[in-house]
């Protein structure tokens, strides 16, 4: 359990998206080998989903991954699943021995998919914590999700601690910019609830272009002189690591640990990993 590495230390998690279709053996090859780099793998479910997309099951990727001594930790998003198919999914995690699960309510994606939301979040984590005590008797670590980046941040306090009393253990926040505005949903979180541990989002950027896509598609607040150090950089990869080891450092200083995103690129979430826990004090 995540939960039980950070009574020893602070962590450093990562995303990793595991391949379309179902030959997982390169990509559990792949992860093994920075099984001691990183705390825990994050597996997102059905990343900016399509009909024609063919992702597999997180919890069977989950599985495999425990498999290999890896802390895996499937999301379940409630856009994507009924109550039957979320119970489904959960019993596959507990057959395997999993014990970490992140609950994510997934965006509207605002095209012509179905998106499902039976269950709100809430009712998403209770579903999650139920299943494991009825058919396993044990309680797993519930993670969720918060974005310190809303423009209203006070609701978005709100709506965190609303997730953390219905079992929510550890939360997981989007990418933090602003460590002013991350200060104070720290400061806040845990003045309610001291016991939960907070990681803090770091965005791995390795182009100007992905920070006007991103700006663009999904609204990110990126600031823009990390857009001008990518595109003045004569290595904008080098530049991108050194910018996410620096942000990570000091998002660590101050709460639980950090979760890469890494924009698919583990090689270089390992190098900002390495760095985050080098400069941290």
């Amino acid at each position: 359990m995540l939960e039980k590495v950070l009574d020893e230390r602070k962590v450093v998690t990562v995303e990793v998206i595991p391949p379309k279709g179902p030959n997982l053996l390169e990509f559990l090859n792949k992860i093994s080998n920075y099984r001691t780099v990183f705390d825990g793998f994050n597996v997102p479910e059905l990343v900016m989903r399509r009909d024609s997309d063919a992702w597999i099951n997180t919890f069977y990727v989950a599985v495999r991954m425990r498999e290999r001594g890896v802390l895996a930790i499937p999301h379940i998003t409630c856009r994507e699943h009924t109550r039957r198919s979320a119970v489904s999914h959960v019993l596959m995690g507990i057959s395997g021995g999993v014990d970490d699960v992140l609950v994510v309510r997934g965006d509207s994606l605002g095209t012509h998919s179905r998106e499902v939301f039976e269950l709100d979040t809430i009712g998403m984590i209770d579903l999650v914590i139920s299943t494991y005590l009825r058919f396993s008797g044990r309680r797993p670590t519930v993670l969720v999700a918060a974005d310190p980046n809303t423009p209203n941040l006070d609701d978005e306090i709100s709506r965190t601690l609303k997730k953390i009393e219905a079992g929510g253990k550890i939360v997981q926040t989007q990418p933090v910019f602003d460590l002013n505005r991350f200060e104070k949903f720290l400061k806040e979180v845990k003045g309610e609830h001291p016991e939960v541990r907070v990681l803090g989002g770091v965005l791995l950027l390795v182009s100007s272009r992905t920070v006007e896509r991103l700006k663009r598609t999904v609204g990110l607040p990126i600031p823009e002189k990390i857009a001008v150090r990518l595109s003045s950089s004569e290595d904008p990869v080098s530049e991108g690591i050194h910018i996410a080891k620096d942000l990570g450092s000091s998002i660590i200083d101050i709460c639980d640990g950090v979760h890469v995103f890494s924009m698919g690129r583990l090689e270089a979430a390992a190098e900002v990993a390495e760095g985050i826990r080098g400069l941290s004090r």
